[in-house]
């Protein structure tokens, strides 16, 4: 093993990033999805409204929970003091 071995580890990483990343974006028809057009097939175009529906609830949950979380904590911290 050689000294450098992260280097060429990195650059072989490197190389297949790009390689693929080069592979899906100019050959598009070999992911067979489009969600923005909707030319996708029928279990293609469930899963990406199933995903877009968890990544619009998902934030609105955390910052309820989020406040409702202090919400507790304040009426605990006035029934403790009074």
């Amino acid at each position: 093993m050689s000294k450098n071995w992260f280097g060429e580890l990195k650059n072989k990483t490197g190389i297949t990033v790009f390689t693929v990343l080069i592979y899906f974006t100019g050959f598009p028809s070999i992911l067979k999805a489009c969600a923005v057009c909707f030319s996708g097939t029928e279990e293609t175009l469930g899963a990406f409204y199933l995903t877009t529906l968890i990544l619009i609830i998902l934030p609105i949950a955390m910052i309820v929970g989020v406040v409702l979380w202090l919400y507790k904590k304040k009426l605990s911290s006035l029934n403790h003091s009074g």
